[in-house]
């Protein structure tokens, strides 16, 4: 499927089939999704993922959902509560050769059916009597000499596609070859295409309780949380949102600095997560000594840098020189007030 002629075809089907402009959003990210998945058949993808890539409510999502297949652009079938829906596309664009290959072919089995009327008299093959061979096997030759005898040695469509059912050319091989290597190969392809739709699996868990709890979600913040559920799993994302709900917080870069903090401590589950909550409350708990502490069992005293002492001692220095000076002010005031009393008396 080409995606530019699909939307070129879209569009003219819109021609004679108008859709509303909610079905049109949710119709391109359907074939974004279908694209994103290497053009399967069936895919499978949640609603959240859905609303958030075409905007819509929910409301307004199932309207367009069911608008698109009444009006047959898309099939899809619901199923349990907990898994998504699948969906297929209706396929609106043909390739010009693949139509006049179909016609072509649809012309020449008339064109042969009219020129070449299979003969009554040449009964088919199955009817003729079986000459064995002292091994029990078929002998074809015969088979097919006592046909040709009974159409009068005619050689016609009917005889020759005889002769070449009973004796397999190399093309009849190659294509036979061909064939059984097809057989083979659909249950690996089935097991790709399984694959694919297992890669394609939305986080609906994670993506439901962001929307319900942290409010909607923006398509930058999706493929980031989406990264996260790829490498970390959903369930730790989970705890991660949850721990920042506890902590009074709803933004998603607080859940992810919880989530890179967890990654510097080696913590990959969730029970790891719980076991480093709980060592972190109870050092939290232990009383605090002032100036000293009992690590290792053995007091020490508390590292004063030296800035700090240089700082305490020109204080101190400051204040002795501010000291003499009152001293000596008041000395001096004293003084004054002797004189003056001597000049008075």
């Amino acid at each position: 499927m080409n995606y530019i002629k699909e939307i070129n075809a879209f569009y003219n089907h819109m021609e004679r089939i108008p859709l509303s402009a909610s079905a049109v959003a949710l119709w391109h990210a359907l074939l974004h999704i279908n694209n994103k998945a290497m053009w399967i058949e069936e895919f499978t993808v949640s609603g959240v993922v859905l609303r958030v890539k075409a905007g819509l409510k929910e409301s307004s999502f199932k309207r367009a959902r069911t608008e698109l297949k009444e009006k047959g652009y898309i099939n899809y079938q619901s199923r349990s509560r907990n898994q998504a829906p699948i969906y297929r596309m209706v396929r609106l664009s043909f390739d010009k050769n693949e139509i006049y290959q179909s016609e072509l072919a649809d012309a020449t089995i008339e064109n042969e059916h009219a020129h070449h009327p299979i003969d009554s008299t040449v009964k088919p093959i199955v009817d003729q009597p079986k000459d064995e061979l002292q091994d029990g096997s078929l002998n074809d030759e015969k088979v097919v000499h006592s046909a040709d005898h009974q159409a009068g040695h005619d050689i016609t469509p009917y005889n020759s596609m005889v002769y070449l059912a009973n004796h397999p050319t190399d093309q009849g091989m190659n294509h036979q070859a061909g064939h059984l290597t097809d057989r083979e190969a659909a249950p690996l392809i089935k097991q790709k295409q399984n694959q694919t739709r297992q890669d394609k699996t939305v986080a609906i868990d994670a993506l439901q309780f962001f929307q319900e709890n942290f409010g909607r979600i923006n398509p930058f913040v999706m493929e980031d949380l989406l990264h996260w559920v790829k490498e970390i799993g959903e369930p730790l994302l989970l705890h991660a949102m949850k721990r920042t709900l506890e902590q009074g917080k709803s933004n998603w870069a607080y859940v992810k600095g919880i989530l890179q903090s967890w990654i510097r401590k080696g913590i990959t589950t969730v029970e790891q997560a719980d076991a480093e909550e709980i060592a972190f409350r109870k050092q939290q708990q232990q009383p605090k000594g002032s100036g000293v502490s009992t690590f290792n069992n053995g007091p020490t005293e508390e590292v004063v840098p030296d800035w700090f002492r240089k700082q305490k001692q020109q204080e101190k220095q400051l204040q002795e020189k501010t000291q003499k000076a009152s001293h000596s002010s008041k000395e001096l005031f004293a003084d004054v007030e002797r004189r003056l009393a001597t000049y008075r008396g």
